[in-house]
């Protein structure tokens, strides 16, 4: 939508309002907003490089009042472990972030590592995104208590449908961090209310393997794919 179209728009709908047609303005409003989600669910995005991939891991390692494992990479065999809790990485490892980012130390760090051994998806469901995906629901979905929590759908291998619910943000950070246009993510399939995928699911491509919870879904901040 040009400049001018957004401007015929609103001043035909403001010419509603004042003319006391207020249910035929809404309705333009509706149209409107339509067409603005049409045109933000075409804009293409690039995914992130390797530097603006490390500068999100230094944001995120840096944060205050986080739980204080956050704030540091674990180095393992020759792999990189990071978690917030609600997602959770196993890079290569990458010289630039081991010199760049707080390493892990210390006793007690939560065995990462077992989240990605010899993993099985056997009656699983799968869900494809892009960063394209993740970017519109940024601009789109409305925040609820801080958050903005988007359900989608997922299939199994029948084609059976089921619901999984996502924290937007967490989706942007794992694309940002995996440097991913697009991901298919795979959860072993157990079922909690309402046909929810309760399960965290796993993707994983060139730079490694990731991790990423379900959430709890908020009434009225869903939206189905």
């Amino acid at each position: 939508m040009t400049d001018l179209e957004m401007l015929k728009y609103t001043k035909k709908i403001k010419g509603l309002l004042e003319s006391g047609r207020g249910r035929d303005a809404f309705e333009e409003f509706d149209n409107l907003i339509c067409k603005l989600k049409v045109d933000l669910s075409m804009k293409e995005y690039s995914k992130a490089s390797d530097r603006q991939a490390l500068k999100l891991m230094q944001k995120l390692t840096s944060k205050k009042n986080s739980w204080v494992i956050s704030n540091y990479l674990k180095i393992e065999d020759e792999y990189m472990y990071w978690t917030d809790a609600y997602i959770a990485v196993q890079l290569k490892l990458d010289e630039a972030w081991q010199d760049s980012l707080p390493i892990y130390e210390g006793e007690g760090y939560p065995a990462i590592r077992t989240f990605f051994e010899n993993k099985e998806f056997e009656d699983c469901v799968k869900l494809m995104l892009s960063l394209n995906d993740v970017m519109y629901l940024k601009k789109t979905v409305d925040k609820i208590d801080g958050h903005r929590i988007v359900k989608l759908d997922c299939y199994d291998m029948n084609g059976e449908k089921y619901n999984c619910s996502f924290d937007v943000q967490n989706l942007e950070n794992l694309f940002t961090i995996m440097r991913a246009d697009e991901l298919t993510f795979k959860a072993n399939k157990k079922i909690g209310a309402n046909n929810n995928i309760v399960n965290a699911f796993e993707t994983e491509n060139e730079y490694g393997k990731a991790v990423i919870v379900t959430v709890r879904n908020y009434e009225g901040g869903e939206r189905n794919e």
